[in-house]
């Protein structure tokens, strides 16, 4: 018989940014396979998770722009955990904590959408986490991380702390360092970047040109000044080309401030590291002066889960 350690639980799910992001032609599926390092960042969506008595799932969420019905990762994430659970039990009767698998879920929203923060991806990874966790933890990590891959390209990456490296679509997570004692300045403009037209755009583009190796990127993750000289990101000029405004806003920032970015996955935020946190917030600042746009400033290691 599985444990029940609490009623409910509250957890963080942390934003994400690729320092690096290769992206290789389409395979036959559709999908294009990806080389990215990224970490994880203080930036986070918060979720509150209860078990309910009976079988259903029920997600409510403070931001009504986002659907709360089976379109939100959120509730296919604790449908998947659902079913994997029962799946384990095979043939014979599920134990009495299984017989009902409902849970209410209230996900408070800080990371934007369409930004390249992974946003989605980790709420989905932090429901996991939850939900198993109020079950006694009757799934494994591996078996987590499968469920993980199943749900989406970045979902298995948030079952990871601080700094990975991804390939394959994203679900190939290779842990590199537990922490990463970095600031970021995050750039939020109020842009949306559509990631599937994002990845249109990059198909019909030249190739991206020769980048640094992704463990050359690594070796100098300890020096911000060496590392921005670095990063990259096959997408930016797609993301450029999809939203125009979002380039022509990167090109202001950097004009005004002399100093390099690079976006996030498929856009729309941009970021610059920093290895303390004073020299990030002055660089907010005149980010603010210079474009009237959202720079928040936020440690590149991911916050503890909050539980209760």
């Amino acid at each position: 018989m599985l444990a029940v350690m609490s009623r409910a639980l509250s957890i963080r799910a942390s934003a994400k940014i690729n320092l690096a992001l290769r992206v290789f032609p389409p395979r036959a599926d559709g999908f294009h396979p990806i080389d990215s390092l990224t970490a994880t960042i203080g930036l986070f969506d918060e979720l509150r998770i209860e078990r309910r008595p009976d079988d259903l799932l029920h997600l409510t969420c403070d931001d009504p722009t986002l659907p709360t019905d089976g379109r939100n990762l959120v509730l296919r994430a604790a449908g998947a955990l659902r079913a994997a659970l029962r799946d384990n039990a095979g043939s014979r009767p599920a134990p009495a904590p299984l017989a009902a698998v409902g849970f209410n879920i209230h996900l408070t929203k800080r990371i934007p959408a369409g930004a390249g923060l992974g946003g989605g991806s980790s709420d989905a990874a932090a429901t996991l986490r939850a939900a198993n966790s109020l079950l006694g933890n009757p799934l494994s990590n591996r078996q987590l991380q499968t469920v993980a891959a199943a749900l989406g390209s970045d979902v298995a990456l948030f079952l990871h702390r601080a700094v990975s490296r991804i390939r394959g679509r994203g679900e190939i997570v290779t842990p590199v360092r537990d922490d990463w004692p970095a600031w970021i300045a995050l750039i939020l403009p109020p842009l949306h970047c559509a990631t599937p037209a994002v990845y249109r755009a990059f198909d019909e583009l030249p190739p991206p040109p020769e980048r640094p190796s992704i463990e050359s990127v690594i070796s100098a993750i300890e020096n911000p000044d060496a590392l921005m000289t670095l990063l990259f990101n096959d997408l930016e000029r797609a993301a450029s080309q999809v939203c125009p405004p979002l380039g022509a806003l990167a090109a202001q920032i950097q004009d005004a401030t002399g100093a390099a970015l690079c976006m996030s996955g498929s856009g729309a935020a941009y970021f610059r590291v920093f290895g303390t946190e004073r020299p990030a917030r002055e660089f907010a600042e005149r980010v603010t002066r210079a474009a009237a746009v959202r720079c928040d400033v936020v440690p590149a290691a991911p916050p503890e889960p909050a539980a209760e």
